[in-house]
């Protein structure tokens, strides 16, 4: 009996250990999508590369926040199936609600931005009719 125990124990820590790499690596591909996120200014960006990064982005910012908040609450009681993917649905949709209102103020930033890097090349000065 003990050394089946220690058999189980010795397989949930390492399904554990195997589940944070899995975590670690999927977040690891997130940050290689949104990579060329940093070369914007130069105008070099992949936007499948960055729109694919952005989803999964999304889908796994809601994933990792109905795994540790919502499933204490799950615990006490079993809501339907039905009920638990109207939840994660729920949790996708505002995760992507977030995202996609820091890509538009970012979008705005940057087309600002760029305006007044067009104006400074003039010397900001008004034409003359």
């Amino acid at each position: 009996m003990e050394g089946t125990k220690s058999e189980m124990l010795k397989k949930a820590a390492r399904r554990q250990r195997l589940g944070l790499f899995y975590e670690g690596l999927r977040w690891a591909l997130v940050i290689w999508l949104l990579w060329p996120l940093l070369g914007l200014v130069r105008g070099s960006v992949s936007v499948g590369r960055v729109v694919l990064g952005i989803a999964l982005f999304v889908v796994f910012s809601g994933k990792l926040f109905y795994d540790t908040m919502v499933s204490e609450f799950v615990r006490q009681k079993r809501p339907s199936l039905k009920q638990d993917m109207i939840g994660i649905l729920g949790m996708i949709l505002g995760v992507l609600l977030i995202v996609g209102f820091v890509v538009v103020m970012v979008g705005l930033l940057l087309a600002r931005w760029q305006e007044s890097v067009a104006a400074g090349m003039d010397g900001g000065a008004v034409p003359e009719p």
